[in-house]
This record gives C-alpha cells, sequence and structure tokens, in this order.
C-alpha cells in the first residue's frame, strides 16, 4: 500500500546561518537545510513540551527503536535570489553582525582566533521550501503528531545557527497531502491565517502535552514601523546592545551571554558535585513574530522557557524586570478544541 503523504510549505523571514560551514575556517560553503537538522529541532520542541524520552524516540526513531515512524524528506528549496547570500555585504542587516549575529559574520578584529573567520553564507530571507512527512498505513496518529509539532516549530521555532537570536526563523505557508490524508490534514487547513492563540488551541489536542500550557511565555514589542521588512530585526540589534550594556557580572547569564567566572547550576555530576558552567544557551529565545489578528507585521517577541534558566544565583525578578520592559505586551496561549 502506498505511504501517506503530506507536505509543510513555509518561508524564511529571517537568514538561515544553516550547512556545513565552521566560522573558524576561511572558506564559507553554500548554507544548507537539513532532513537531519529539522529532525533534530522537532524531537526538541517535543521534550520542551514534556514528552519523555522513550516516546520521542518511539515516534522519531534510535538506535533502540529502529526507523522513525514517520519519514522527513525535504522536497524543495527554492533560494530567494533577489537577496545575497552573503548577508553581511547587505546594508539591511549592517546593525545584526556585532549584536545578533556576531558568529556567522566575518573577523571584527585582529585577535588571533578571530583571524581566519569569514562570514557564513545563509539561505535568504524569502527563500521557501516544502518539507514532505509520510507514513505506513496504520501509523496516522503518529504523522498527525509530526505534522502538529512541525506546524510548531515553523510557527514559534528556528533552524541554524543564531537560532536563539532571530536567525533562521520562518513562517507558516500551508498544508496539502496525498488523497490518503485527506482526514488527517483537515484540521490543520487554513491554520497559516490564525490568530496565535487560535492556532495553539488547534494544536494542542494533537501535541501529547499533559497540560494545555505551552512551555513559554511570549512577550512581545509592537513600538516598531510596520512598513519596514526588517525592523524586528533592526529593533532586537539596538535594544541588545542596551541589555548588554545594563547587566553586569553574573547577570548576563539571565540572557545567555558569556560570563567571566563559572556559575553553579542546578545540576549535579555522577559523584553528587554541582556542575557549573562559562556560558549557558539562553532560555529567552528572540524572533519576529505575526503576533495581531488581521496585521501581517511581524514583531519583535520574547519566547521565555523558564524551566530552562537552570543558573544558581540568577536575580530572576530583576531579569524579569527586564524583560518586561523591553517586550511590555504579551500573549497568552492556553486551552485545546477536543
Amino acid at each position: 500500500m502506498p505511504r501517506i503523504k503530506v507536505e509543510l510549505s513555509a518561508e524564511f523571514i529571517t537568514p538561515c546561518f544553516g550547512g556545513t560551514v565552521s566560522s573558524n575556517t576561511s572558506v564559507s560553503y553554500p548554507a544548507e537545510l537539513r532532513e537531519t537538522s529539522i529532525r533534530g529541532q522537532i524531537s526538541w520542541w517535543m521534550r520542551a513540551c514534556g514528552l519523555d524520552k522513550n516516546e520521542v524516540d518511539w515516534i522519531m526513531g534510535s538506535t533502540k527503536n529502529g526507523q522513525s515512524l514517520v519519514r522527513f524528506r525535504k522536497k524543495s528549496l527554492v533560494k530567494n535570489r533577489m537577496e545575497t547570500e552573503d548577508w553581511w555585504t547587505d546594508p539591511q542587516y549592517r546593525a545584526c553582525p556585532k549584536y545578533l549575529w556576531f558568529f556567522v559574520a566575518p573577523a571584527s578584529s585582529s585577535r588571533r582566533d578571530e583571524a581566519n573567520r569569514v562570514g557564513q553564507k545563509c539561505i535568504s530571507k524569502g527563500s521557501t521550501f516544502t518539507l514532505e512527512l509520510s507514513c505506513r498505513p496504520g501509523k496516522e496518529a503518529e504523522l498527525r503528531k509530526i505534522v502538529a509539532y512541525t506546524i510548531l516549530w515553523i510557527t514559534f521555532g528556528s533552524i541554524g545557527s543564531r537560532s536563539t537570536r532571530a536567525g533562521g526563523c520562518m513562517k507558516y505557508s500551508g498544508i496539502k497531502g496525498s488523497p490518503e490524508a485527506e482526514n488527517l490534514i483537515r484540521q490543520f487547513k487554513g491554520l497559516e491565517k490564525a490568530a496565535l492563540p487560535d492556532l495553539w488551541k488547534k494544536l494542542v489536542p494533537e501535541l501529547g502535552m499533559k497540560t494545555t500550557t505551552p512551555p513559554f511565555r511570549l512577550r512581545y514589542d509592537d513600538n516598531v514601523r510596520p512598513n519596514e521588512a526588517n525592523a524586528a530585526l533592526d529593533w532586537f540589534a539596538n535594544k541588545w546592545k542596551i541589555v548588554r550594556a545594563e547587566l553586569r557580572s553574573s547577570q548576563k547569564g539571565f540572557w545567555g551571554l558569556p560570563f567571566k567566572e563559572k556559575i553553579a547550576t542546578e545540576f549535579e555530576d555522577k559523584d553528587g558535585k554541582t556542575i557549573k558552567t562559562e556560558r549557558m544557551t539562553s532560555h529567552i529565545h528572540l524572533r519576529p513574530l505575526r503576533t495581531k489578528e488581521g496585521d501581517n507585521t511581524f514583531y519583535p517577541a520574547a519566547l521565555i522557557f523558564d524551566e530552562r534558566m537552570v543558573l544558581q544565583g540568577m536575580d530572576k525578578v530583576a531579569g524579569n524586570r527586564a524583560l518586561d520592559k523591553f517586550f511590555p505586551e504579551e500573549i497568552k496561549l492556553n486551552g485545546g478544541e477536543q
């Protein structure tokens, strides 16, 4: 019997720094969009939403469980040739290298560890791709769950280097499927036009969560010029400079910035000793989001994964006060349609 196939379409709204490039080489290769990276992102979102490792491994595949129940295939990637992949030469991104995308920009100093660093090429903003998801007959429930998580990732997530700093962000464009998938995709049709609370309510029943509350808080600022294509990125770059200037010492860790001394985490090693770190991925993910129904403007937003702030000694009250200052508006996502 033929596989049941679903196609999801998306468009990059910020440059995507994906592929094989090392930021410490003197050669910059074209950026790529890989199925393995997409699978990794979907798995991350499944774990973030509370699914245990065994369930994720059973659906997505593992050494123990064998192949994934759902096949991922990048069916097409159409790059926007109107914009250069050498993004650092484009005036529209002149504010981004220093504060947002430092590690994918060309060397900015003569320091020895930076001397050979070249700019990492990008999949340009406006590029589109189609992802095919498929399963064997009898595994429709698993395919439906992966479709829901893929729409969640496209809408709220990102991919590639600097993905928590507004790199590789997308917008969801739609869904279609083979005749055998028509019943499966019916509930997902039209979500590309839905307001974020409505989209969340449609997805929640398929995510397998123990709660209807998302794993993140969502805040944004609507004080941008809506007619400018890169208004949100310019906002991030300018505000990021202010944030860096305001934070002192270990408090930089609240925003995922490097700090001078090692800070204790809430984790312990196998000997029961507290694990310390000099840097930890931020629990605050920056990205443009279309936050208002009927408004196609993408506003600068922050997804705050509170449970992922695991550094000890952080002044979380002060950190959240800064978040409220820079992102004064909030969208509450809750509930679900049964």
